[in-house]
């Protein structure tokens, strides 16, 4: 059969072929469709949404509502929904003013600009301001108080500023005059409620398990690549990392996004979000994710040794990844996550 080459040594067969890209660009419009009609119902059906929102949300504020609405913060009631979001808005900026003044003095921010020192919104005064008083928030709940917070805020923050300031999310270049703080706290509050029922669903969750799982699923899809790995002497340190920090530190923050999407959004039955108490290496699509980046970099870990090996999966080549990089990694996780449902 003949092959036809993609990027990053992904191919794929000439036999009927459409690009991936342009099989997603179909299956996302179609997608977007069939959620617009849903999130137009006076009562929007949760598991309805879940089932087609997995696909992609490129549009800012489409991908805010199905966070907010998927993590139980936004009422599906659309006769109820104005005053409640109104009453919890209210209800941060309450919680706002409980903060000491020297609790505000917190070094979130150091932690941040760490992780994306290149982006210029994150220097930006309000911004920075905001950052900090949430996480300031965040962290007085001692459950929710982890080295990792500070990083696993972002994706809510930006997601939620999306829907007032527009952000590019590969360059998150400030234009204008920057975020405004005439919608700031909005912003704010929405990434509080959300960001704390995310984590305190995910940090409840032993690292350590979450690691001794991604190597027993590896160990079932390509023992290959893991007797490789033992026996070139790599520490399996970086998956704690990866586990820790949901691969913030290891993807662009446009892809992190879309990994988001997936984990609020988890089409399978049983998923991350709903605290499990199952094995989680049949429900953790975590660690399915771990094992399809594991496939994708599956030659290039195959062929190298040594020093060379573990620049390989210390710091993953992913800065030039596309659409069609994510759509792969995606699809591969969800395909090991049926297989171990």
């Amino acid at each position: 059969m003949a092959i036809n080459p993609s990027r990053n040594g992904i191919v794929y067969s000439n036999d009927t072929y459409n690009s991936p890209l342009e099989n997603n660009y179909s299956a996302k419009k179609e997608a977007q469709d069939v959620i617009q009609n849903i999130l137009c119902q006076d009562i929007v059906d949760i598991i309805e949404l879940k089932k087609v929102s997995w696909q992609g949300l490129e549009c800012p504020m489409t991908r805010a509502q199905i966070w907010r609405l998927i993590l139980g913060y936004e009422n599906p009631d659309k006769q109820n929904r104005s005053e409640e979001l109104q009453a919890k808005r209210a209800e941060y900026l309450e919680k706002l003013k409980s903060l000491q003044v020297s609790s505000r003095k917190v070094k979130p921010f150091k932690i941040i600009l760490n992780s994306f020192p290149k982006h210029d919104l994150f220097k930006n005064k309000v911004v920075q301001n905001s950052l900090t008083q949430l996480i300031a928030l965040i962290s007085k709940d001692e459950k929710l108080k982890k080295k990792s917070t500070p990083s696993m805020v972002i994706p809510f923050f930006i997601v939620f500023l999306s829907e007032f300031y527009p952000v590019d999310l590969e360059t998150l270049e400030v234009h204008d005059e920057g975020p405004q703080k005439s919608y700031i706290s909005i912003v704010e509050a929405d990434t509080y409620w959300c960001a704390s029922i995310f984590l305190r669903t995910y940090l409840h969750k032993k690292k350590a398990q979450l690691c001794e799982s991604v190597i027993k699923a590896l160990e079932k899809f390509d023992s290959a690549v893991l007797f490789h790995m033992n026996v070139e002497g790599i520490r399996m340190s970086f998956l704690n990392r990866w586990v820790k920090y949901l691969f913030l530190k290891d993807f662009p923050l446009h892809i992190c996004l879309r990994i988001f999407d997936e984990l609020i959004t988890n089409k399978n039955s049983k998923v991350l979000i709903t605290k499990c108490s199952n094995d989680v290496l049949q429900n953790n699509f975590i660690v399915c994710l771990a094992c399809a980046l594991f496939s994708i970099f599956r030659n290039q870990i195959l062929m190298s040794s040594g020093p060379q090996l573990e620049d390989i999966v210390a710091r993953l080549p992913t800065e030039s990844w596309g659409e069609i990089e994510i759509l792969i990694l995606v699809s591969q996780a969800y395909l090991y996550q049926s297989i171990l449902d």
